[in-house]
């Protein structure tokens, strides 16, 4: 194998023989783990392994020689790369046989996946906290009372926050996002507004047949305006009176899921916020959802640092 191919490709690549014995690094991987390849060809493979992983992948190692075949390294698993200087990252490892000199070696693609890996974990833990929320203030609307807990912020900030969480979901519904988002600072509930946003959104999506979708910020006098416009199946006039009521929808369940619960908790929470939130539609023409919100809660309402030091 002309190995001088290897520096071609993108992702560092490990070759060692069925020892476990490093033969060949690409320039890729000696940046990726710090290692010159002077110093790293002849040590063991297990070196480039944090310490917890190298006894099982002795084990895993000898299997993989007697049954050799490409795939993907730990499937299922969090694996872990270690640099020289000690740091470690989140991995990503595709094995495959190879023949060396007549002598069978496996080589490995080995790529950096920490950044993607904390983006999942942000967005897990953004969506456990959403849900977490929204179960929350399901129970206090059923005990007819639902309180907020505000902090200074910019609310289109906070909206470009929410859109990168809510990326992939509209991605797969065929709609396009526009952001048009003006510094709107103020005082609000900042996970019930993303509530909000999320569930205007995703009804966006939902019905507005792949068409573009604009999510507007921007100040309005003393209050803040929240507008999400689609250009999807519209709603009636009949039915935007209804469309804010618990377990109400414009369309039936039949092509459209969900429990027609995610208008009606934006609404909650924009009133509870002393705000409004309104409907301008026609069928087949797209829907505009209108959120106006007091940049600053009534002076009764305490805020989020006095509560946590209650």
């Amino acid at each position: 194998m002309d190995l001088s191919l290897l520096e071609s490709v993108p992702d560092a690549m490990v070759i060692a023989d069925e020892q476990g014995t490093i033969l060949h690094v690409n320039a890729v991987a000696e940046r990726l783990f710090g290692w010159p390849h002077a110093d790293i060809v002849g040590q063991p493979i297990e070196i480039l392994l944090p310490a917890r992983f190298r006894g099982m992948h002795q084990v895993h190692r000898a299997g993989y020689h007697a049954a050799p075949r490409t795939r993907p390294m730990g499937l299922g698993l969090d694996l872990s790369g270690l640099r020289r200087d000690g740091g470690e990252f989140a991995a990503e490892i595709s094995l495959a046989p190879l023949a060396v000199d007549g002598r069978p070696c496996v080589i490995a693609a080995v790529r950096d996946v920490s950044e993607r890996k904390r983006i999942e974990d942000k967005a897990r833990l953004w969506r456990k906290a959403r849900d977490e929320v929204r179960e929350r203030d399901e129970f206090r609307m059923r005990l007819g009372r639902l309180e907020l807990a505000f902090e200074p912020g910019d609310l289109s900030e906070l909206a470009r926050e929410t859109v990168l969480q809510l990326h992939d979901e509209i991605e797969r519904s065929g709609s396009r996002l526009l952001l048009d988002l003006a510094p709107t600072s103020g005082r609000f509930d900042r996970l019930r507004l993303e509530q909000v946003i999320t569930n205007l959104l995703t009804n966006a999506a939902k019905f507005g047949r792949g068409k573009p979708i604009t999510l507007h910020v921007a100040p309005d006098g003393e209050r803040a305006r929240i507008r999400v416009t689609d250009h999807g199946i519209g709603i009636s006039t009949d039915d935007q009176s209804r469309v804010f009521e618990r377990f109400e929808r414009a369309v039936t369940s039949e092509h459209f899921g969900g429990l027609g619960l995610g208008l009606y908790i934006a609404r909650q929470i924009v009133e509870a916020h002393g705000g409004e939130i309104r409907v301008e539609s026609a069928p087949a023409a797209g829907t505009s959802f209108v959120v106006l919100l007091p940049r600053e809660p009534a002076r009764h309402e305490e805020p989020v640092e006095q509560r946590r030091g209650a």
